[in-house]
């Protein structure tokens, strides 16, 4: 569960998820999706956000296994789970994590970090998509928001509180992580000072 402790930022990814939701929602017959409310405490704007080690074949359209990393499965046990099911680790499965390296020169890179690297009071950006799936088998539907990539943008702030930054592209083909050994644009750099003086 990540939240945007309030943030006009955040407030604006909320928004743009829930114009996601209807248009999933106009895409099938009028009530068959389940409410967004599930994913979404209302209350507190926290969205809930999760992504499955596995998933079932008859659920995905991809039948190519993705190998565990190393830091995920250390011990082979999910891939033997692959090796006697019905379930596949896809590339919707992966999470990818990284850090954001700022050279003296203002050159920014960002590097593979390992999942257990990340503290609490870190400021990271976030990266998921949506989906929908059917419910328990009927006809229902209900719609997902997955993990896809972590990065870390500014670990220096004393463990208080950890604040996010997601994007929801709208965009079906989607982009995941960050390609090593580009150097980002100046544009690029300011943007995400920016994204720091707000503490999102």
């Amino acid at each position: 569960t990540i939240a945007g402790l309030g943030t006009d930022t955040f407030r604006q990814s909320i928004a743009a998820a829930t114009e996601i939701y209807g248009a999933f929602n106009r895409y099938f017959q009028e009530g068959i999706m389940n409410s967004w409310s599930e994913a979404l405490d209302v209350a507190t704007g926290a969205l809930t956000i999760s992504n499955r080690y596995l998933t079932a074949t008859e659920d995905t359209s991809s039948l190519e296994h993705i190998p565990f990393d190393k830091a995920v499965d250390p011990k082979g046990y999910l891939s033997e789970i692959v090796k006697r099911s019905h379930y596949i680790h896809t590339d919707d499965n992966v999470v990818e994590y990284f850090k954001r390296v700022e050279s003296p020169n203002g050159e920014v890179n960002y590097e593979p970090m390992l999942p257990q690297s990340y503290r609490l009071g870190d400021i990271v950006k976030i990266q998921l998509l949506f989906q929908t799936v059917s419910v328990e088998r009927n006809a229902r539907r209900k719609m997902l928001a997955i993990l896809r990539a972590v990065t870390l943008l500014d670990g220096s702030f004393k463990p208080k509180k950890t604040v996010v930054v997601v994007e929801a592209p709208l965009r079906l083909k989607r982009k995941v992580g960050h390609n090593f050994g580009d150097k980002s644009s100046s544009a690029k750099s300011t943007h995400e000072d920016e994204l720091l003086d707000k503490r999102i």
